[in-house]
């Protein structure tokens, strides 16, 4: 453990602490000395002997090719920063499949054992909830599809490990056929919003970060010969600190450079970008309601989660430009979110009865308000924030307040390994924050848009109940004593 004992701090319930070997604590000798269920807990997080690969016939280590590659796929998931949710999403499903081409080059029998899929489901499991937390719905719904399809493919309670990598195979490229289905979809939304009067016309959308989900619905746009746009504005905020809407800007030129090389001397909507500061959102909508096109603009933003009320967890400063767009041009903007449905989160097993009732409750009943603000409440606050390097942040300063603030920065590690940094400087404190995500209310949202079509409210919270069922069956028994 890489920590600074001298920042451990004890409290009223503590008579003091010290070092153990993890074995000790998991095999039960320390639990009439130690915190209650510490061997519970620890057992769940810890990669060694009777630790959460424990499963009696068959155990996955930290040296051995399951092992290396559980925790290769972690580490991968837990330190990209460069991709969204849903890629995410496919590496953790690559992950399962890897795996499981290591279970099949030892076997004998060509067929998973009990143990191996107990191992199975703890890796699914630790994927979903330790890897990157900030975007746990995403990798979740993937894998819990995954892993259901694998039962599916079991004869006589035996799975047949080459069915089973070639099922997770199929797997992955359907997740890449769901992208395109989703921007089917945008496509189809921008055509119904088209009327006589400003059909062929102009198009606004704005946006901000890097989506793969967003740059396939821009590209089908853009690729497409419709009649019913001519011209794309596409105005983005760069997105700081690491500047993915530039990074988005250039991928939409480089593709778009690559279909003219190829193709065809059919019209297409003529496209032209701005990069605008994060700062300038006012400003894009005082252009807005200045303009004399009576084409809504849209601004499209991205999900890395989608709680089952539908507030949507995104790059931060995605709430700024839906709060502004709605207070300052309701007229003339739609906030609309595209989304793959695995970005919808299933309610905490602990509630899950009081949205299975919110569901039942007449939506103009009082109850049912009151059971929507509590529990949007606890959604809104109940993760917590993803921080990434000062220096990301700082790298864009001048070059002496960069200096002068240098010798006087320190970590403070985060649950992700990261962290917001404190530069201290006498009686001055100053710290540099950088975290990566926030919630955008679903009152500042107009629209979701998935592979399935415009989603309702509705449909989101049923599809949420129903994918926690879906992780209660597949997990069933795992953690039974918890």
């Amino acid at each position: 453990m890489k920590v600074d004992e001298s920042r451990i701090k004890i409290d009223w319930e503590h008579s003091g602490w010290q070092w153990f070997e993890p074995e000790k604590v998991l095999e039960g000798s320390m639990d009439h000395d130690s915190v209650p269920r510490l061997a519970d807990s620890l057992r769940r997080v810890y990669l060694g002997p009777h630790g959460m690969f424990a499963s009696g016939d068959f155990v996955i280590g930290r040296d051995d090719a399951a092992g290396q590659v559980f925790l290769k796929i972690l580490e991968n998931i837990k330190t990209d920063t460069e991709n969204g949710a849903r890629v995410l999403a496919t590496k953790a499903v690559e992950g399962l499949r890897e795996i499981i081409q290591c279970f099949l080059e030892s076997s004998t029998s060509g067929s998973m054992s009990t143990g191996q899929w107990h191992c199975l489901k703890v890796v699914a499991y630790q994927l979903m909830y330790s890897a990157r937390p900030s975007m746990s719905s995403a990798i979740a719904a993937a894998v819990l599809q995954a892993l259901h399809k694998l039962g599916q493919t079991a004869h006589d309670g035996k799975l047949d490990l080459k069915i089973a990598c070639q099922t997770l195979e199929t797997s992955v490229r359907q997740r890449a056929d769901t992208t395109d289905k989703v921007a089917a979809a945008f496509e189809k939304y921008v055509d119904s919003i088209s009327t006589p009067s400003n059909r062929n016309g102009e198009l606004n959308i704005i946006t901000l970060s890097s989506s793969s989900t967003i740059l396939a619905a821009l590209m089908h746009l853009l690729a497409s010969t419709n009649d019913f746009i001519s011209a794309l504005q596409l105005t983005i905020l760069e997105s700081r600190p690491q500047c993915e809407g530039a990074a988005l800007a250039s991928s939409i030129v480089s593709k778009l450079s690559s279909i003219d090389h190829k193709s065809s001397s059919a019209p297409r909507p003529q496209l032209t970008i701005d990069i605008v500061p994060d700062t300038h959102v006012s400003l894009i909508m005082r252009d807005l309601m200045a303009s004399a096109s009576d084409k809504p603009a849209l601004v499209v933003l991205g999900a890395d989660r989608i709680t089952p009320l539908s507030h949507v967890s995104n790059k931060t400063g995605s709430a700024n430009l839906a709060i502004l767009a709605k207070t300052l041009a309701p007229e003339r903007t739609k906030v609309i979110v595209l989304s793959e449905e695995d970005k919808i989160a299933e309610p905490h097993s602990s509630i899950l009865n009081d949205y299975k009732r919110l569901v039942e409750l007449d939506m103009n009943h009082k109850s049912y308000e009151e059971l929507t603000s509590t529990l949007s409440e606890k959604e809104l606050t109940g993760q917590s924030p993803e921080r990434h390097s000062a220096e990301e942040v700082v790298a864009a300063w001048p070059r002496q307040a960069r200096e002068h603030l240098s010798s006087f920065v320190r970590t403070h590690p985060n649950h992700n390994g990261h962290g917001e940094q404190d530069a201290r400087a006498g009686s001055v404190d100053v710290k540099i924050d950088n975290t990566y995500f926030e919630y955008v209310r679903r009152e500042y949202i107009d629209l979701f848009i998935s592979e399935n079509g415009v989603l309702g409210r509705d449909d989101i919270l049923r599809k949420s109940i129903k994918r926690a069922q879906l992780g209660a069956e597949v997990f069933e028994g795992l953690y039974e004593d918890d």
